[in-house]
Formats: structure tokens, C-alpha cells, sequence
């Protein structure tokens, strides 16, 4: 539900950048993953204008929703609810969000820019530098909407990721609290949380208990599994 353009670029490109990006690190920028500064907008737009770059939608949830679409492969089969800034990053990624048969409503931002990720890439190796900007900013006034009322009135499955908790937790009741009614009614719908990470759960773990009654399905990895239990005072540790 945080929607970003990731913006993939030689590595040689991120090397020059990287004194901008990291000026007061030593480390090596290899597998790191950093946020960048206002000081640092410009770099993806000169990405942009200047070379021949690989774009792909990304953000968990959208790259999530784009994997279901492909599996499902009945075009509009799937859709996505995210924050964009009004620029060309925001257009080119409805773009190809919609060429991929991933039907999208996005919240258009007025001032703030569209999220993007840069990704240098060298064999298995990565760096990103992520500007959060739009993809941090939907508001649940957007979901009121009529377009916005009527996806929800349609999906039988609704995703949302841990990262999204911080974002608009009114978003996220209003999908629950949908999923709860219609199954209530004799439509079952299922609502589905991501934990994500370790620090969405430390850090948003009321949030997340809050919901818990009304998830149907709790997805997380081994590890983020370990961190929930921990927080909620359980023994078991496999």
C-alpha cells in the first residue's frame, strides 16, 4: 500500500552518487538499503533524463499484487490502492501497473513527489536508496470515493502490509471492518496482514493486536514470527 518506482541503474552510476548519498559512511554501499534527503531528489530524476533505466512498480504490497495478477492471469483480477505524486514517475507507474493487468486507483498527491526507489545493481549484489515522499501520505478520505468504494465492494481478498501500519491505520479498519461485514452478510471476504518486518511489529504491535480478531490470514517469515511471539509473551520459539 506504499507505492514506489524502482528505479534500476548500472552500478557505476550509484558509485558516483553514493559520495552525495553516504559522504559521512566508510562502509561499503553494497547491501544496504538507506533513505534519502530532500538533498538528494534530483538524483532520480537526472536518472530519468539521462539513461536508459529498467522501471518496475515496486513497494511490498504492490509487488505483491502484481505476482497474485500474473498467477491469476484474467486481466483486472487483482487491484491496488497506493499514494502517487502528480509527476511523471506517478504516471509511468500507473502505466505499468495497468499493462501488467493490475486494475489501480491511486491517490494523487498535490505537492508531495512520487515514491521511488533507486537500485544499483552488480551481480548478487544490491544497493537501494529509497525517497518514501507520496508513498507515505494516503489519507482514508481517498477510500471513500465512490471508484474507491466499489473496488471495495468487489474484492473477495484484501492484503495489507505491516509497513502500511504507520501510514493510515483508518485505511486499514475501514478494509477489516468491510471484510468482517460482508462475511457477517453470508459474502465471505478475507482480510490478510503482512508483519513484514521486525520493527513494524515492535513498534505498531498494539495496532497489530487490535486487528488480530479480524484477520483471517497472518503472513510472516520465520524470523518476524519469532519477534510477534516474543512481544506477546509466548514460550514457543519454533
Amino acid at each position: 500500500v506504499a507505492p514506489f518506482l524502482v528505479l534500476a541503474t548500472p552500478c557505476s552510476m550509484f558509485l558516483l552518487w553514493s559520495t552525495r548519498l553516504s559522504s559521512t559512511s566508510t562502509r561499503s554501499p553494497w547491501g544496504s538499503k538507506s533513505l534519502a534527503e530532500p538533498k538528494h531528489d534530483a538524483m532520480y530524476t537526472e536518472m530519468a533524463e539521462r539513461y536508459t533505466l529498467a522501471e518496475t512498480p515496486g513497494g511490498a504490497c504492490q509487488n505483491a499484487i502484481r505476482a497474485a495478477q500474473r498467477v491469476l492471469g484474467t486481466p483486472q483480477a487483482t487491484a491496488y490502492m497506493g499514494c502517487v505524486g502528480n509527476d511523471a514517475f506517478g504516471t509511468r507507474q500507473r502505466e505499468l501497473c495497468s499493462r501488467a493487468g493490475v486494475e489501480v486507483n491511486y491517490m494523487v498527491h498535490p505537492t508531495a513527489p512520487t515514491g521511488v526507489c533507486a537500485a544499483c545493481v552488480l551481480g548478487h549484489e544490491r544497493a537501494l536508496i529509497a525517497r518514501i515522499a507520496a508513498a507515505g501520505q494516503f489519507n482514508v478520505s481517498h477510500m471513500q470515493l465512490p471508484e474507491a468504494q466499489a473496488m471495495l465492494k468487489r474484492a473477495k481478498v484484501m492484503y495489507v502490509e505491516g509497513f502500511f501500519l504507520m501510514v493510515s491505520m483508518d485505511a486499514i479498519r475501514m478494509m477489516a471492518a468491510e471484510c468482517a461485514e460482508s462475511t457477517r452478510k453470508g459474502v465471505r471476504k478475507s482480510f490478510c496482514l503482512n508483519l513484514s518486518a521486525a520493527f513494524c511489529i515492535n513498534g505498531d504491535y498494539d495496532k497489530i493486536q487490535e486487528l488480530m480478531p479480524r484477520i483471517d490470514i497472518l503472513f510472516s517469515n520465520d524470523d518476524e514470527a519469532r519477534v510477534y511471539a516474543k512481544r506477546a509473551g509466548w514460550e514457543e520459539t519454533d
